[in-house]
């Protein structure tokens, strides 16, 4: 045995000591410290299981433990039902204390998920135990984002499920709390984080479960007799004699004639005017405490002819189980240290033992891993840049042509060069000679090159291109109201986007994932740079800023919660704020998925949203699952291959593939009509698909539902 667990032994028995006289009154129903033998009390559901959508308990302590071999149980698989239960002995809280108390560590960047612990009654076939299983209490956290930090107290009363009405917030960090529940006989409660109170009152008035007591009388109205004037004039005030005569100013008693003053050059000499101290103003009757006040009048409270008390309000069903049933968009939660008993102290005293004793270990612990996670992003950002920095540099010396072979033969597929584009969102710039056969494509790079070399006007050399057929030269330039949007391609697979306003010249750039196709695109217009806005902190979308914002004193705009993490960021935004760019209104919406703190920019006058990886076209957005292969036309077809209007749209992005057009931007409108992601809930997606990867992966992808009555233009990238 080790010298940390002998010491932790010990700290335990003399618990027990402490605890021997108290004990004797008090009673301890459940206590799962997930030692060795849990698994023979607890019991994993097979709900959800068939669908592949259930999800499996890892035993450890999870990451930057104070105690290694303290462990408890972690969800172990990401975007997953989680369903696990324990029987107990039969428990009825009638006539004492219920509480319930238990420890839970969101290590991971939850996003949207539960933390909370049920307790059942009546018999539960804890192989079918899931989400439709009924409950006596519901207690815990539940995140979603940043708009959702609740801790549920949901009670079972009669058969019906009633959350408490007031807003409590759970805590949000990646270090260990305990939760605990206090009922008592007179119906009141506490709830606890951390052995403090965070909240505390009474069913009666904190939960709509019976009619309030009292109500009031709607009928009652004030006697015309009640004064409720505090102060009143004073009756016996008079107004001086002569004060309406006292002037307000009067002339300088200081003043003096000038010596040099001629009243026969400069007229009668009169001394200036100065405030009157004698002077009060107009008269006003004091005011004086009103012997005859009763105070304001209030609407009385009568009894509510609807209330009907039950003194076992309080008396949950007896408890048989304990159950864990939750979703979470991340798994890594390591739930700890359950606690079913009637002695609040015991529970105090536990929280002692084990999270005051140990929380700043635990904080060291996690700090040193921070660190360590930092440096590691650090060097990866580094080493990706690098990449991107080779990538560029081969892309600039390698020769000025590729050969495209397109066989002749039907059987045998396209065969494309390795450095183009193998899907529907992104086709390299170049100019494509000879339509149908062999096709030479020259880089963009070197042709803004030799235009630069030889002086030619940018629309000259663009003119020039269209005349020979040329498919695509220029990035694509959309123009709305005043905001022209061009899309600039980046590193291997990505865009930039340009924003111009006409009217002011100011310009932005979302997104830059390299600075020098983006200052290559400014200096071309000999234009400056404002702003910088990044939809997320992923280097590939954010590797331009440091050097943009040197080059130009562009400012950074991005998410507040990826504040430490966006390079050289000057003003962070949330969910629902609004900004201005030149004029033009932007709306934040926070879009979490593809990160957490990853948010899409919305111009309304405009109509274009810039949604990062968080939504693509006929596609979903960048998640860490799925393949190119599930985010393309095809892909689509297979899904829904009756759908009409995709089978249009296929053919138009065939189409612009054989031109060697980019497929965006689109528009909401039409991915409601072609894109799988978005139709999940179709009666024309077929069964099949319901029980694929495929399916599963589609059902993520919420996002931008409350934002569907919206028609607006798409900008996206794909970064496969």
């Amino acid at each position: 045995m080790s010298e940390f667990q002998l010491i932790k032994a010990l700290n335990f028995l003399l618990l027990l000591l402490l605890l021997l006289i108290d004990s004797a009154y008090s009673e301890i129903f459940f206590e799962e410290r997930f030692d060795d033998g849990w698994q023979s009390r607890w019991v994993l559901s097979d709900w959800k299981r068939i669908e592949g959508k259930a999800g499996t308990f890892k035993h450890t302590a999870g990451k930057w433990a104070a105690d290694p071999d303290d462990k408890g149980i972690q969800t172990y698989n990401d975007a997953k039902h989680y369903a696990i239960s324990a029987k107990i002995p039969e428990y009825s809280n009638k006539d004492r204390t219920l509480v319930f108390q238990y420890s839970i560590k969101f290590e991971q960047d939850i996003e949207c998920g539960g933390g909370y612990i049920k307790l059942l009654s009546g018999y539960v076939n804890q192989k079918k135990f899931g989400g439709d299983t009924p409950y006596s209490l519901m207690f815990g956290p539940d995140i979603c984002s940043t708009q959702k930090k609740k801790l549920h107290a949901i009670v079972s009363y009669q058969g019906q499920n009633y959350p408490i009405k007031k807003e409590i917030q759970c805590e949000t960090d990646k270090l260990t709390h305990f939760y605990t529940f206090i009922l008592r006989p007179d119906a009141s409660y506490s709830i606890l984080v951390d052995n403090r109170e965070r909240e505390t009152g009474s069913l009666y008035t904190d939960w709509d479960i019976l009619p309030p007591p009292k109500i009031k009388d709607v009928h009652a109205k004030k006697p015309a007799d009640w004064d409720d004037r505090e102060y009143i004039f004073d009756p016996n005030d008079v107004k001086p004699e002569g004060y309406d005569s006292i002037p307000a100013e009067i002339p300088d008693p200081k003043a003096k004639k000038p010596a040099d003053w001629d009243e026969e050059d400069d007229g009668i000499w009169r001394a200036k005017k100065v405030p009157n101290p004698a002077y009060k103003g107009p008269w006003k009757r004091k005011k004086i405490k009103n012997p005859n006040y009763k105070g304001k009048w209030k609407t009385p409270w009568i009894d509510n002819p609807e209330f009907e008390d039950d003194p076992d309000l309080y008396v949950l069903k007896p408890i048989k189980y304990v159950g864990i049933e939750v979703w979470q968009v991340k798994a890594g939660s390591v739930y700890d240290n359950i606690l079913i008993c009637d002695d609040p102290d015991y529970a105090r005293a536990v929280v002692e033992d084990i999270w005051a004793k140990n929380k700043e270990i635990e904080k060291d612990a996690f700090e040193e891993a921070e660190k360590a996670r930092r440096a590691k992003e650090e060097e990866d950002g580094k080493k990706a840049k690098e990449n991107g920095d080779k990538k560029r540099d081969r892309g600039r010396h390698r020769r000025c042509y590729s050969y495209l072979w397109k066989s002749n033969s039907k059987d045998l597929p396209l065969q494309h060069d390795p450095h183009d584009y193998l899907d529907d969102y992104h086709m390299r710039t170049g100019l494509c000679i000879w339509p149908g056969g062999r096709q030479l494509c020259l880089r963009k790079n070197l042709l803004y090159g030799f235009m630069r070399f030889l002086s030619i006007p940018y629309k000259t050399l663009r003119g020039v291109s269209r005349s020979l057929g040329v498919s695509h030269f220029c990035s694509v330039v959309m123009t709305s109201s005043s905001l022209e949007v061009e899309m600039i391609p980046c590193l291997s697979d990505n865009y930039a986007y340009l924003l111009h306003d006409v009217n002011t010249g100011t310009v932005g750039v979302v997104d830059p994932s390299e600075a020098l196709p983006v200052i290559d695109a400014l200096s071309r217009k000999n234009r400056n740079l404002t702003y910088i806005l990044n939809t997320h902190h992923h280097y590939d979308h954010t590797g331009g800023n440091m050097e943009l914002k040197e080059m130009y004193g562009a400012k950074v705009i991005g998410s507040e919660i990826d504040r430490d993490r966006i390079p050289g960021i000057d003003m962070v935004l949330k969910d629902g704020d609004k900004w201005m760019f030149a004029g033009h209104e932007v709306l934040v919406i926070e879009t979490p998925g593809h990160t957490r703190g990853h948010i899409s920019f919305y111009f309304p006058g405009s109509q274009a949203i810039f949604t990062g990886d968080t939504l693509f076209s006929l596609s979903c957005g960048k998640l860490f699952e799925g393949t190119p292969e599930q985010s393309n036309s095809k892909f689509a077809l297979s899904i829904e291959p009756g759908n009409e209007a995709l089978k249009s749209y296929a053919a138009h992005v065939a189409h612009l593939r054989n031109k060697g057009l980019p497929t965006i931007p689109t528009t909401l409108k039409k991915e409601k009509l072609c894109n799988p992601f978005l139709r999940t809930s179709s009666m024309e997606i077929p069964p099949v698909a319901q029980n694929s990867s495929t399916q599963q992966m589609m059902q993520k992808h919420w996002v931008l539902s409350a934002k569907q009555r919206i028609t607006f233009r798409i900008y996206h990238y794909l970064c496969i």
